[in-house]
C-alpha cells in the first residue's frame, strides 16, 4: 500500500498530489481489494512453546527463499513477513483464511523436509497457527509495522533495515526503485529473492 506500489499499478506520480489524496486512493485500493473477495491474514507461529529453527545463515537463507516458492504453489501473496529464530510472521492476501492455512502447512512440510535431508531434525510440533483476519487498512498498517520490528525487539542490534530474513527495508523496495531500467538477470540473489517476494509477490 506504499506510494511506490501506487505509481506501479496506476502510472502516477503521486508526489504531486496531497496527503489526503494519497490516503484516500491507498483506501479505495484497499477496499476495492475486498470487493474483488480478496483478503488479508497475519499467520504467525507461537515462539514460546516452539523450539529453534533456524540457527544458522543458511537456514535463514532457505526460510526466505522457500517462503517465495511456497507463496506461488499455494496463490497466496506475501505483503511481508520476518523469520525469527523459533517463529515465523507472514502477512498475506489471498482468497480465504484456507489458503493461509494451506499456505503455512506448505511451508512447514517443505521446511521439514529440508531439514531431514541434511540430516537434521526441528521439532515442528507447534508450529502451526490460527491466520487472524486483517479487516481494514489501518489493521493492516499496524500488523505490518509490527512485523518489520520483530526481530529489533528481541535484538535491538538488528535494525529493521540491517536484519535480512524478512521484507523490513526492502518493504517499499527502494531498492528495485534505485535499480528501475536494469536487467533482473544482473541483480544480486539475494536482490533477486526480495524483488520477487515484496514487488512481485509470489513470483519466483
Amino acid at each position: 500500500m506504499g506510494t511506490s506500489s501506487f505509481i506501479q499499478n496506476h502510472g502516477e506520480n503521486l508526489r504531486l498530489h496531497s496527503f489526503n489524496e494519497k490516503e484516500n486512493r491507498c483506501r479505495a485500493i484497499f477496499e476495492d481489494a475486498l470487493r474483488q473477495g480478496r483478503s488479508f491474514w497475519h499467520v504467525c507461529t507461537p515462539g514460546n512453546s516452539q523450539y529453534i529453527i533456524f540457527d544458522s545463515p543458511e537456514d535463514y537463507k532457505f526460510g526466505t527463499i522457500l517462503a517465495a516458492v511456497c507463496s506461488y504453489d499455494a496463490g497466496v501473496r506475501i505483503i511481508t513477513f520476518e523469520l525469527m529464530s523459533n517463529h515465523v510472521h507472514f502477512i498475506l492476501d489471498c482468497s480465504g483464511k484456507e489458503d493461509a492455512s494451506s499456505f503455512l502447512d506448505l511451508y512447514r512440510k517443505r521446511l521439514t523436509k529440508y531439514f531431514q535431508t541434511n540430516g537434521e531434525s526441528r521439532d515442528f510440533r507447534d508450529f502451526n497457527a490460527d491466520p487472524i483476519p486483517i479487516t481494514t487498512l489501518e489493521s493492516l498498517r499496524n500488523q505490518i509495522c509490527y512485523t518489520n520490528r520483530n526481530n529489533f525487539v528481541v535484538d535491538p542490534d538488528q535494525t529493521p533495515f540491517s536484519f535480512p530474513y524478512g521484507a523490513n527495508a526492502y518493504y517499499f523496495n527502494p531498492f528495485a526503485k534505485s535499480r528501475r531500467g536494469e536487467l533482473f538477470g544482473d541483480l544480486s540473489d539475494r536482490a533477486k529473492i526480495y524483488v520477487q517476494i515484496i514487488q512481485r509477490p509470489g513470483v519466483i
